[in-house]
Order: structure tokens, then C-alpha cells, then sequence
């Protein structure tokens, strides 16, 4: 039901001076408006994968109370390998796309994004990525 009311404003604004020119305006600065698009998209995963390699930490291989390395001895599987002291429950792992959607709306300046920055280059390039956005969306 609501496309149909879109094509009926598409079809109403062929009598609408405003919005033939806005429409002409479109078309003409079509090629513009495409590279500003691919830059921001570019950007934003540029900064993504920065800000994701700044904050997320390579795991350490679980070691045993007897110092060997799960790697490349087999772990026991007993209750002391599946306790709370390898486990931790407060290390929080965001993925990628999260970092394209903190990286999105950094580079907006809306300043909502669910990923929380913990590093010292963490913030710095969130920093970058904030300052980024301002001559990107003044072209």
C-alpha cells in the first residue's frame, strides 16, 4: 500500500516544477554523487577494520594448571578446564559488521554506536574517523 502512495507522488511530481528540478538536479550530479558514496564506503570500512584491529585481542591459548598449552597437547576434559578461571564471561568480542555500524555513524557525527571503545588507539581513531566525516559530508 505504501509503495503504491510512492508512485503516486512519482506520478504527481511530472506537474511539479520543484520537483523537476530536483529530479534534473539529481540526474546531472548522478556521477558526484556516486563517488561520494563509494568514498564514504570505502571510508567507513577503512576505519572499521582499523578500530576493529585496535580493539580486539587474539585470544591466548587456555593453558592447564599444570602449564601445558592446549595447542599442541590435548586438553583433559575434566570440571577444572570448564571452569569460570578460563572462561570469562566479561570479555566481550565484537564482530566486524558491528565496527562498520560504529565506524557509519562516527563518520556521521550522530554518536550512537553499540561497540564501546576500550583502547588508547582504539580512541585516537575513533578520533580520526570523527574529524573524517566532517569534509566528506561538506563536499
Amino acid at each position: 500500500i505504501r509503495l503504491s502512495f510512492s508512485f503516486r507522488i512519482l506520478r504527481l511530481s511530472r506537474h511539479s516544477l520543484l520537483l523537476n528540478s530536483l529530479g534534473t538536479a539529481l540526474k546531472d550530479a548522478s556521477r558526484e554523487l556516486l563517488s561520494v558514496c563509494l568514498f564514504l564506503f570505502v571510508i567507513v570500512f577503512l576505519f572499521a577494520c582499523l578500530e576493529y584491529l585496535a580493539e580486539v585481542k587474539e585470544p591466548e591459548p587456555p593453558t592447564i594448571s599444570n602449564g601445558t598449552d592446549c595447542i599442541t597437547e590435548p586438553c583433559p576434559e575434566d570440571e577444572e578446564f570448564h571452569s569460570e578461571e578460563y572462561h570469562h564471561e566479561d570479555d566481550v568480542h565484537y564482530s566486524i559488521l558491528e565496527y562498520v555500524w560504529w565506524s557509519l555513524i562516527t563518520i556521521t557525527t550522530i554518536g550512537y554506536g553499540s561497540p564501546a571503545i576500550l583502547t588508547t588507539a582504539g580512541k585516537i581513531i575513533g578520533g580520526f574517523c570523527a574529524i573524517a566525516g566532517v569534509p566528506l559530508f561538506a563536499i
